[in-house]
């Protein structure tokens, strides 16, 4: 018998038609080294050429189509107890990749790659992004597509996985790692958050459901009226450019971190910070830098000069980290765009009412009071 043995239970699924094995495989992770990440984060689709082909394959229960060598598999046992003990428990070990176990991401990221690989050297010409159990192929026509489309399948299916022809979305929209992928549009899909925690269930649910919002949090719906205005296009524009698209066309946004500092943090050093992440972001999504970096700084006094930039980038030592090694050029006028006039003013500070201030008009001087002893 297997000395990691450890007993199974059965839990129902949240769509209440489906069930999964809940396995405490805690035991046997403590002796497993660790493989570390091998895909540290998901592929971004805003990074597809535009205009090109897509398909996105859902590989059904990817875990389980991954076979273990036989010499470790007795160390995957498991016990299935009876209801009030009415009979011996019955012993069972895994086949397949199990869930839980620590390795068990790395090793499906890894298995699924290997039989990528061939096809995206036969299909060089077509992009191919996989992450776990989805398979994005794009493609800039519809004959390459089908060809890429094809030897994917077969690749897969050689191999033992399962997949399901309706599962395959050849149509916009594209579901996608959480995103809805459209001709011309990529945003999140609606997710459905339970408000009411009463269980540990619901808990888990809820801190799930804010993993999948997590990258995107610059699609909340308090933003949609401001970013995607611009996308409906100007009517008043010259009769030349007339029937044309938006030139602003965005493929990310950067934000600031939502925890502040405690110390008082100047204009120059946020600037800095959003650089920074935008450098190391657009290194990471297209490997490569900017051509040009708008720094648009606004004094009271007008614009800022280059005489002052030049200053402030001897000076200012966020600026300079944040600019270390960047070969291309700096800007600092403010681009024409009208999206760039609006998201870099500073929105107005509250005033507040006379009511408010009068209320509140004791708390300003307190009189010392002498309590009895």
């Amino acid at each position: 018998m297997s000395p990691w043995n450890s007993p199974v239970f059965v839990i129902q699924k949240s769509d209440k038609t489906r069930w999964r094995l809940f396995q405490d495989l805690r035991q046997i992770n403590e002796v497993i080294e660790d493989m570390g990440a091998l895909q540290p984060g998901m592929p971004s689709p805003t990074m597809l050429p535009k205009d090109w082909n897509l398909a996105v394959i859902d590989i059904k229960d990817c875990f389980f189509q991954i076979p273990l060598h036989p010499d470790d598999a007795p160390r995957f046992a498991f016990s299935v107890p009876n209801i009030n003990r009415e009979a011996p428990r019955k012993r069972y070990h895994w086949k397949v990749l199990p869930q839980g176990m620590k390795n068990s991401l790395v090793i499906c990221q890894w298995y699924v790659s290997s039989l990528l690989s061939p096809v995206r050297a036969a299909a060089h010409q077509a992009i191919i992004h996989h992450y776990m159990d989805d398979v994005l192929v794009c493609a800039p026509n519809d004959d390459l597509l089908t060809h890429a489309l094809d030897l994917t399948v077969n690749a897969l299916i050689a191999a033992g996985f399962e997949l399901q022809e309706q599962k395959i979305q050849k149509m916009p929209p594209w579901k996608y790692l959480g995103l809805e992928i459209g001709k011309r549009t990529i945003v999140p899909q609606k997710l459905a958050i339970k408000t009411k925690i009463r269980t540990l269930a619901d808990v888990h649910q809820l801190c799930g459901a804010f993993n999948w919002v997590r990258p995107w949090l610059g699609d909340l719906p308090h933003l949609h009226g401001m970013i995607f205005q611009w996308d409906k296009g100007v009517t008043s524009v010259p009769r030349k450019d007339r029937g044309g698209r938006d030139p602003l066309l965005i493929i990310e946004w950067v934000f600031l971190s939502h925890q502040r500092s405690k110390r008082m943090t100047r204009l120059q050093e946020l600037m800095a910070d959003l650089i920074r992440k935008a450098r190391i972001w657009i290194q990471e999504l297209a490997g490569c830098d900017f051509e040009i970096i708008h720094v648009p700084i606004r004094l009271k006094s007008g614009q800022i000069s280059k005489a002052m930039l030049e200053h402030l980038l001897q000076e200012n030592e966020a600026l300079q980290f944040a600019l270390d090694s960047y070969i291309g050029q700096i800007s600092i006028h403010r681009p024409a765009h009208k999206i760039c006039g609006e998201v870099l003013c500073r929105a107005p500070q509250r005033r507040l009412s006379p009511n408010w201030c009068r209320s509140t008009s004791a708390l300003r001087h307190p009189q010392p009071r002498v309590l009895a002893a």
